[in-house]
């Protein structure tokens, strides 16, 4: 299933948005806020959703790995 939240990245930040709420969005300085926030939004708000999640875990995975 494809994931309903959207991360925009600029050299000024990062906004996410959720194309199934339509009216939800958050702004985050750094990547791993945004996808914190992302995360909990899916979690808190679409718990049948799994992907923000399920690529969170592929990140901190891959990271362990690059260490």
């Amino acid at each position: 299933m494809a994931s309903s939240i959207r991360i925009d990245v600029s050299a000024s930040g990062v906004v996410i948005y959720c194309a199934k709420c339509g009216h939800w969005a958050a702004f985050r300085f750094t990547k791993q806020d945004a996808w914190e926030v992302a995360c909990r939004h899916e979690r808190d708000v679409h718990p049948d959703e799994t992907a923000q999640r399920d690529a969170a875990n592929q990140r901190t995975y891959r990271g362990r790995l690059a260490e």
